[in-house]
């Protein structure tokens, strides 16, 4: 028999009750408000740039996190007690994501390829636990379990926005707990997990290349109205539970922590990998749809500096010294014409066909650049 709150009495004496309920590391809570979260979306953008905070997006100077510790989340605390008190409340989903392949990160086209493992949990209702328990542990069609009428609390249906082509698979239920939710009730949880393979677009900040900073983001949005669901970090404290009861043991246990990390070489070519985080933007931060519905997003976000010498070893000297040779044109007899031509010509006939080359790999933009 399941106790109808939990308390220290209730807990295992084996575990340290505060301890758990002590402030997670991997969680950040930051206000949206203007005064607190940076300038106010892109209206400044070009000051951004100008004092060095770099990308706002959603209230929030996305380089400006780069200080905080890697899987940091960034959410608004306020947002999510409103929409859980909300008649009807929408399901609160929590998500963790694992960076399992980064690559191709493209200045010229501005692309990069990512490989995300991601992890999804939330509370159904009790009637769908016979329909969830059907598809436990073995690979899931999300779309079928989302078009079953017998299921009241459906999964999440998923799109990235900022793709140019994606593929979630290898969805599976890897755990259905009975748990206790924000509101000191035991109801069951069900928790996902896949793989995402995306390659994504992003618009690069290129005004000191190749002094760069990238922050490569994953948009992910849920297909479900706002109304229906929302994103929360996996372990946000207010509206994720803490305690599972675990039938094997036939005790109260707390919940396992599960982290936000990236598992790849941070070494990608020229590019290194320097933190990374997830951002659940606020309901007055995310843009309606012109049906009038508003659709809860993840922002993943993987902050890489580019290795300068590459480009600079390979670009600068060659293009500085050829000029200079063709300078000692001077050093042929003033009456031999035809050979100072020749090698004027060939040397900067020599620098324009390296320089036609080395555009396949430098960005196609107005700015201002060392190689450039």
């Amino acid at each position: 028999m399941l106790p109808t709150l939990m308390d220290t009495a209730a807990a295992p004496a084996r575990l340290d009750v505060k301890s758990s309920l002590s402030p997670v590391r991997d969680i950040v809570v930051t206000t949206t408000t203007a005064a607190a979260a940076a300038p106010a979306l892109s209206s400044d953008r070009e000051a951004a740039h100008r004092d060095g905070r770099g990308k706002v997006l959603y209230g929030w100077s996305q380089r400006g996190t780069r200080k905080a510790p890697p899987g940091s989340c960034y959410y608004d605390q306020e947002d999510v007690q409103q929409r859980v008190s909300a008649s009807p409340a929408p399901t609160p989903i929590g998500v963790a994501y694992s960076i399992s392949a980064l690559s191709n990160v493209d200045v010229a086209l501005e692309t990069f390829d990512i490989v995300l493992n991601l992890n999804f949990r939330y509370e159904i209702h009790d009637q769908d636990v016979a329909e969830y328990e059907k598809e436990y542990k073995k690979e899931v069609h999300l779309k079928d379990l989302a078009d079953n009428p017998n299921i009241k609390v459906k999964p999440p249906v998923l799109e990235v926005m900022n793709s140019q082509s994606y593929e979630f698979k290898m969805w599976r239920i890897i755990a259905i707990d009975r748990c206790l939710n924000h509101r000191k009730q035991w109801q069951w949880h069900v928790t996902f997990c896949c793989q995402l393979q995306a390659k994504c677009s992003e618009e690069f900040e290129l005004q000191q290349f190749p002094f760069t900073r990238q922050a490569l983001q994953v948009h992910i949005q849920a297909k479900q109205a706002l109304t229906q669901l929302f994103f929360v970090p996996f372990q946000e404290p207010s509206v994720q539970p803490k305690w599972r009861y675990c039938k094997e043991k036939q005790e109260v246990e707390a919940v396992p922590m599960r982290l936000n990390f990236m598992n790849c070489s941070e070494e990608l070519g020229t590019w290194d990998a320097k933190g990374h985080h997830i951002a659940f933007p606020p309901e007055d931060h995310l843009m309606p749809l012109p049906s009038g519905n508003k659709y809860s997003r993840c922002i993943i976000t993987i902050q890489c500096q580019q290795s300068a010498g590459f480009f600079i070893w390979n670009t600068v000297p060659i293009i500085i010294c050829l000029p200079i040779l063709s300078a000692l044109a001077v050093l042929e007899p003033t009456d031999a014409v035809a050979d100072r031509s020749s090698v004027v010509f060939a040397l900067l006939l020599t620098m324009a066909t390296y320089k036609v080359s080395i555009t396949s790999w430098m960005p196609k933009k107005e700015l201002l650049d060392v190689p450039g």
